[in-house]
């Protein structure tokens, strides 16, 4: 209340205040004011849920279901139903690569949530975003400098109950040779049993180890609020366990199509998890027209893993139920992934109504899977006339020794320029206002990408000593004397195999993208990018010897996309929206590489792979009633040419191979449903989503003929998108 009865003197009053970015509140802003359909979880959310990862975070969010790593913990964003090549992740808007061996999606529970902001995910794109996502895209929004000091600390423990009831089985991972022979002496060097460790082998059981999780986060900003500075840290030491029985089916069923089953798996893992990540961001605004800031993220994720499983054949040597051959199998694992970003950004407004904004970024992410051991026994279980099993002293068949490790490094560059000629008072802004047009940004842009990816792949095959040509029994003593090799050629390990390559990629996109206001009610943003890939590989093969030892392709392709905003009320929105999309092969699925899966299939690369391209159709109503409630009601349609899928194709004459390739049409609709309620401080929240995806593809049907012999022909199968 002024009571000066000068008052009039005063032309204008400003309050100022700055809105909490990690608060629930400024959450439901975000989804409520975006220019595309959007859904969010605030920093303040994260803390109160038990979630201590990314990946597990995602699980609440509308439309997200994780798929989940053999610890039980989720790892990979499937978002409306389509399997997780079809999205990809961001860093505060920017792209990052993959610490993946395969695929160029990436493992969320790498990212601990207690350094976020805000978790988005993203379902239709504009024209400034990058194009190759057809479910959607997955934004971290990392912390920044707070406007005063802040201080943030938090430690914790726990157990897993499993582990405490079985304990946990455990391996030093000091004892494993971080390079393969073939690293250390040469590729030419002729390995020996004695080359290799065999303690990673010798278990201890710990009985209930603790689990510890401890975070810090330290911010302010200096000199008059020009300098923001903020440093963030988290350790998380986590120990799973899980149990698992999986039958295996044989790659032909029987007549009908009726599956077969010849093999079941009884798995126990023990796996720890040691997950570490720092990221800083130092902002600097010069004066009121620009502004520089520098973000930088490590993270960085260690698994150790123990697997025993006892694989029982339902075939072989049975002449009665609880009869057979067993194969007992132990691994030992040992990875460290990790994602290093580092993003240099500026804002300027060089004149009145433009603006330049650009990055350049440097990222990069590995894996390392030094020394993967696999070791198998087998032993055989009889029945007297009693019906007493008897089994007799298991016996070594075989070792695996193998290296792997891989790379991606990404080097890019991203431009935008727009114009607002709204925000400043002059003739243009009174002769679009008399239009009816308001709020009117017209911009282009674009960005370039240099990727540079590689992968090292050896393994070494050894197997028992024979006596007398009769593989003796195991003492329980593991030394290089029991092991020898087929032949000199498999001492060499595996030097020449597709599975060792580099890998170019080299994007280039442009966009075009016109937002404005009509009526002050209907928000339009329109607008195409055009991105060209230019891909290429080359193998360690002979290319004289070995088809497809390297290879190049390049494509173009045009995605357009409109987005509509009614604002009904100042609470209600109703989104209408179209985009283009596509999605591209991993480097993986084009080399023509020939692995032992994990089930003991073979596995093979598609040089001849094409990338997918897909249009997206979305319509959504929301409803922000009043405080933190929601209401969000919306569909989805997406039509999909050359998706990519994994199968199994027949190989020569006899056996199958599975193969990723390109298999005609798809389609993928539903609805999603998301109600938040509260009742003064007690409030619930509730998401619903239901997705129906269809493709029709050739399937081998085994059946029999007038004369009862197994035949077989091929039908057209519709089916769900693999992965939904």
């Amino acid at each position: 209340i002024l009571t000066d009865p000068d008052y009039k003197k005063f032309k204008e009053i400003i309050v100022a205040g700055k809105k909490d970015k990690e608060s629930d509140k400024s959450a439901r802003n975000s989804e409520k004011n975006a220019d595309n359909i959007t859904n969010s979880i605030s920093g303040r959310t994260m803390q109160l849920l038990p979630d201590i990862t990314v990946a597990n975070v995602l699980q609440r969010v509308s439309g997200i279901s994780v798929e989940r790593s053999s610890s039980g913990d989720g790892r990979y964003a499937i978002v409306r139903g389509m399997d997780q090549r079809y999205n990809y992740t961001l860093v505060n808007g920017i792209k990052i690569p993959s610490p993946d061996n395969k695929n160029r999606y990436v493992p969320m529970d790498i990212f601990p949530s207690e350094l976020l902001e805000r978790l988005e995910v993203i379902k239709a794109l504009t024209p400034s975003m990058e194009g190759d996502a057809i479910g959607g895209a997955v934004n971290m929004i990392m912390k920044s400098a707070p406007d005063q000091l802040m201080i943030n600390a938090n430690i914790g423990s726990g157990y897993s109950q499993l582990l405490a009831q079985r304990g946990y089985s455990y391996f030093n991972p000091n004892a494993i040779s971080l390079k393969s022979p073939s690293q250390v002496y040469g590729p030419n060097y002729l390995a020996s049993p004695n080359d290799f460790s065999y303690s990673n082998f010798s278990y201890k059981n710990i009985g209930l180890p603790l689990n510890s999780i401890a975070g810090l986060s330290i911010g302010n900003r200096f000199f008059k609020n020009k300098l923001g500075i903020i440093v963030g840290g988290s350790y998380q030491n986590t120990y799973r366990g899980s149990q698992s029985i999986f039958i295996k089916p044989n790659t032909q069923p029987s007549a009908g199509n009726v599956p077969q089953f010849d093999d079941m798996y009884v798995r126990d893992y023990s796996t720890q998890q040691i997950r570490s990540g720092i990221h800083s961001k130092v902002d600097y605004k010069i004066n009121s027209k620009h502004k520089v800031s520098l973000y930088t993220v490590y993270m960085n994720l260690k698994e150790i893993q123990t697997r025993h499983m006892d694989d029982t054949s339902l075939s072989l040597g049975r002449n009665s139920v609880g009869t057979g051959n067993v194969y007992m199998l132990d691994r030992s694992r040992y990875q460290v992934q990790s994602i290093y970003n580092s993003t240099l950004q500026g804002e300027h407004k060089v004149i009145k109504s433009f603006k330049i904004n650009w990055s350049a970024v440097y990222s990069k992410a590995e894996s390392n899977v030094p020394d993967w051991s696999e070791i198998e026994y087998s032993h055989t279980v009889t029945k007297d006339n009693n019906g007493v099993q008897y089994s007799d002293a298991p016996k070594i068949r075989s070792f695996v020794r193998r290296w792997q490790k891989n790379s991606d490094e990404d080097k890019s560059g991203y431009l935008s320029v727009s114009w607002s000629p709204n925000k400043y008072p002059g003739i243009m802004d009174s002769i679009l206002r008399k239009l009816t047009f308001s709020d009117l940004d017209i911009s282009v842009g674009g960005l370039n990408r240099d990727k540079f990816r590689q992968n090292y792949y050896n393994e070494y095959n050894l197997i028992p000593k024979n006596q007398g040509g009769i593989v003796p029994a195991f003492d329980g003593n593991l030394t290089g004397d029991k092991f020898l090799f087929f032949d000199n050629a498999a001492r060499l390990g595996s030097p020449a195999n597709p599975n060792t390559y580099t890998s170019y990629e080299n994007i280039y996109a442009y966009y075009w993208q016109v937002k404005f206001m009509m009526f002050h009610k209907l928000q339009i943003l329109g607008g195409a990018r055009t991105e060209v890939t230019y891909q290429k590989y080359k193998t360690v093969m002979d290319p004289q010897t070995f088809v497809g030892a390297s290879g190049s392709t390049s494509y173009s392709d045009y995605l357009p996309s409109l987005h509509l905003k009614y604002m009904i009320t100042k609470k209600q929105n109703l989104r209408l929206s179209y985009f283009k999309s596509i999605n591209r092969p991993s480097f993986f699925e084009k080399i023509p590489y020939n692995i032992q899966g994990d089930l003991t299939i073979t596995e093979t690369g598609n040089p001849y792979l094409k990338h997918c391209i897909a249009d997206n159709y979305d319509a959504r109503y929301e409803l922000f009633p009043k405080g933190l409630d929601q209401l969000l009601v919306g569909v989805f349609y997406k039509n999909l040419t050359n998706p990519i899928e994994t199968a199994f194709l027949k190989s020569g004459t006899s056996g199958s191979i599975l193969k990723p390739s390109n298999f005609g049409n798809a389609t993928n609709y539903g609805f999603e449903f998301v109600l938040t309620k509260f009742w003064g401080r007690v409030g619930i929240t509730s998401n619903y989503t239901y997705t129906n995806s269809k493709i029709t593809t050739p399937k081998a049907y085994y059946g029999r003929d007038a004369n009862n012999q197994l035949v077989t022909t091929s039908v057209m199968q519709t089916r769900p998108l693999q992965g939904q």
